[in-house]
C-alpha cells in the first residue's frame, strides 16, 4: 500500500479558544457555522489530540464522528471553509490512530481485510458505466446531484486509485455537484454515503 506521513493537527490547537483564533468569521449579515457548536467539537478534538500526545491511545472522538458532524447556521458565524479545514486535519490524524490501533491489537491481516472490503466496495461502484453508478431520487421532483458531475468525479477517482502513489481525500472533499432532477440526477444520500466510504479508503491506503 502507498504510504505517506500523517499531518498532525496544529500543536497549539488544544482548546477551542486557541483553535478558533485561526478561524475567520463571515460578515455579520451572512450566515456561517454556529460558533457554539464549532467550539464544542474543536474543544473535544483538541483535548483528544493532547491526550494522544501524552501517551493515552484511547479515542473519545472518532474520524467517522468528525466526518459526520453538521453545524447549524448563524449570522456572523465561523467561516465554513476554515472550520472544515481544521476538522479534516483532525479527522485524518485520528483515522491514522485508529489504523495503528487495529494493526497493534488485531494484526496486519485484520487491517488488510478491512481495507480490502472498502476497496471492493468503492472500486466496484466506480467501475460501473456512466449513468448507472447510483440510483435516481425516489420522487420525480426530488432534487439530486447532476449525473454528469458525479460520473466525471467517479472516472477521475477510478484513475486516481489505480495510478496515484500519493493517496489523499482532498479530491473527494473538494467535489461539488450541480443540482438536477428526474433522469438527470443521482440520489444525494447514496452518493454521499459512497463518498464517505471513498474517503475512508484513501485514509486506509495512507
Amino acid at each position: 500500500m502507498p504510504g505517506s506521513s500523517v499531518r498532525e493537527p496544529n500543536d497549539a490547537a488544544v482548546t477551542a479558544t486557541q483553535e478558533t483564533h485561526r478561524i475567520g468569521r463571515v460578515p455579520r449579515k451572512h450566515k456561517g457555522y454556529s460558533t457554539y457548536q464549532v467550539r464544542q467539537i474543536l474543544d473535544r478534538c483538541g483535548q483528544q489530540a493532547e491526550s494522544l500526545r501524552a501517551g493515552n491511545p484511547e479515542l473519545t472522538i472518532t474520524a467517522a464522528e468528525i466526518r459526520g458532524t453538521e453545524f447549524g447556521q448563524e449570522k456572523g458565524g465561523y467561516r465554513p471553509a476554515d472550520v472544515d479545514r481544521a476538522l479534516e486535519s483532525y479527522e485524518d490524524h485520528f483515522a491514522e490512530v485508529e489504523k495503528n490501533d487495529v494493526l497493534r491489537n488485531q494484526g496486519q491481516d485484520a487491517w488488510h481485510d478491512h481495507a480490502s472490503g472498502l476497496a471492493d466496495l468503492v472500486m466496484g461502484r466506480l467501475k460501473r458505466p456512466d449513468g448507472e453508478r447510483f440510483r435516481r431520487p425516489a420522487r420525480r421532483r426530488t432534487e439530486g446531484y447532476f449525473v454528469g458531475d458525479v460520473d466525471r468525479l467517479c472516472r477521475e477517482l477510478l484513475d486516481y486509485f489505480r495510478n496515484s502513489d500519493d493517496i489523499s481525500p482532498a479530491k473527494i472533499r473538494s467535489a461539488s455537484f450541480r443540482p438536477a432532477t428526474t433522469k438527470h440526477a443521482y440520489d444525494e444520500a447514496q452518493v454521499d454515503a459512497f463518498l464517505e466510504r471513498a474517503i475512508q479508503l484513501t485514509q486506509a491506503l495512507r
